[in-house]
């Protein structure tokens, strides 16, 4: 009887082996499929630590140029300002020139006129 039932220990710690043997091939499969996964995901890490830093420089590089650019901007606007503000008094001083000349024009032709007169007079003076 103790034969039989070593003997039935026996299978039952053969069958008990050939199932852990089972499940440990399948863990090895299932482990190698994991190893394999990660090993993309530390790939695909590092082509997006990569591609972040470019793109971190890319946007360092962009703010450097906004910085420029700003500089620029502040300084057409302040040239712009400096203009408008030289316009206004060209501006106004051809506006009071305008006006000056007006104002000297008028004496001018009837100045040019009583020569005019004073001429014609004379000559008809010189005439008789």
């Amino acid at each position: 009887m103790a034969r039989v039932r070593r003997e039935s220990d026996d299978d039952c710690l053969a069958e008990a082996y050939q199932q852990l043997l089972k499940e440990s091939k399948k863990l090895a499969k299932h482990n190698k499929k994991l190893r394999k996964r990660l090993l993309e995901l530390e790939n695909r890490n590092k082509t997006l630590r990569t591609t972040n830093k470019a793109l971190d420089d890319e946007r360092e590089s962009i703010l450097k140029n906004n910085e420029i650019l700003q500089e620029k901007l502040d300084q057409s606007e302040s040239m712009i300002k400096s203009h408008q503000e030289k316009i206004g008094f060209v501006e106004k001083q051809h506006k009071e020139i305008y006006t000056s000349n007006q104002v000297l024009t008028k004496p001018v032709h009837q100045l040019k006129s009583d020569v005019q007169k004073f001429f014609s007079g004379s000559k008809k003076l010189d005439d008789m």
